[in-house]
């Protein structure tokens, strides 16, 4: 059986979270582990992409990439960008009575002398998106409307009902559907196929 480990990421945090018996299980008995499928990876394969799509909104920063088990040395790092003014930083670390999580984009600002974090989350799951309003509380959201096994007309209440001031860009290939989102509010629409350019321009009109 191993040892407690000094550290616990948000990953393991999140697993907590959701089964206390798999966190367990995951420290303690790590050699039961499920092998990453093709599916999963292609999952985390999204992530990345997406991670990188949101770097580009933020020109000039510096990326972290020490590899993900690589605490101690993603937070050495960290406090040296931070230490040389480094003004944004990609996948920053930070450790809080031994919790540990990484930020996808921090930015600060001369003029406040604060910093500001921007998570960028995805998933292809339509119940996932109504979890993680809960977990992030998010400003911005973009979703297509039509998504396996989900109403997401019904989505839009319950996202609204969690945070009111959510901004809520909806895209789609029909134009019918974009019709419908528009009635029910969301910030913005957006038709298929289009520039990401163009994605680009109402995710900075939303975060305003």
């Amino acid at each position: 059986m191993n040892g407690i480990p000094k550290l616990l990421s948000k990953t393991r945090l999140m697993r907590g979270y959701r089964c206390l018996k798999n966190i367990y299980l995951n420290i303690h008995e790590p050699s039961l582990e499920t092998p990453i499928s093709e599916d999963q990876q292609a999952v985390f394969d999204q992530g990345n992409a997406v991670g990188a799509e949101a770097r580009k909104r933020f020109p000039g920063g510096v990326l972290i990439d020490n590899k993900p088990w690589d605490f101690i040395g993603s937070l050495k790092r960290t406090r040296e960008l931070i230490a040389n003014k480094t003004e944004i930083i990609y996948e920053a670390a930070f450790e809080h009575q031994g919790c540990y999580a990484r930020a996808d984009i921090i930015r600060y600002s001369p003029s406040s002398k604060r910093w500001s974090i921007f998570e960028v989350k995805s998933s292809t799951k339509g119940t996932d998106a109504v979890r993680l309003m809960h977990l992030l509380d998010p400003h911005v959201v973009v979703t297509d409307i039509i998504m396996p096994e989900f109403d997401i007309f019904d989505a839009l209440e319950q996202m609204r009902k969690i945070r009111p001031s959510v901004k809520i860009i909806a895209i789609s290939g029909n134009r019918h559907l974009l019709t419908l989102a528009a009635r029910r509010g969301v910030h913005h629409v957006l038709q298929k196929p289009f520039d990401l350019r163009r994605l680009d321009v109402l995710i900075k009109d939303a975060m305003r």
